[in-house]
């Protein structure tokens, strides 16, 4: 959490990226749009991306942007001012993006007061699509960066 809570790059981040709350445009016109912003905070913008793609993307759809699109994420934060921020890192932080949303995912599972039918779509389609993200990128080679804070017990 803090490597993406409090560490830069710092953006706006929605922290709830899912297609209900997207609008896209259209051939007749309109901009797109995103709304439902009750948990925005400050971050590390690839919170969304991650959520993104590991959640509304069949893991196909995932596999064939993914990697393109997160190297324009990353042009366009170097072109708006980021600095001594690598494409490696970007990719690290997504890693960790992908990690946290799956714990994310779990507690919203077991937690939120879903019908059973709104449970199941989330064990059976998010679920395995956030998986699969997790696994194709590796994300759980990266755990040994995280610093533990040790406790001790009296």
């Amino acid at each position: 959490m803090s490597r993406l809570f409090f560490e830069s790059p710092y953006t706006l981040i929605h922290r709830d990226y899912h297609l209900d709350n997207l609008f896209f445009a259209t051939p007749e016109g309109g901009r797109f749009s995103v709304v439902d912003w009750q948990s925005v905070c400050r971050g590390c913008g690839i919170w969304d991306v991650g959520y993104f793609l590991c959640q509304n993307l069949e893991p196909e759809q995932r596999r064939a942007v993914e990697g393109e699109l997160l190297q324009e994420y990353h042009q366009i934060l170097c072109q708006n001012g980021v600095t001594n921020y690598s494409l490696a890192d970007c990719w690290r932080d997504y890693r960790f993006a992908l990690l946290q949303r799956f714990g994310a995912l779990i507690s919203t599972i077991a937690t939120m007061p879903f019908t059973a039918e709104q449970r199941q779509l989330h064990i059976d389609l998010l679920l395995p699509r956030n998986i699969a993200a997790l696994t194709e990128n590796s994300a759980e080679s990266i755990l040994n960066e995280l610093s533990m804070p040790s406790h001790t017990v009296s």
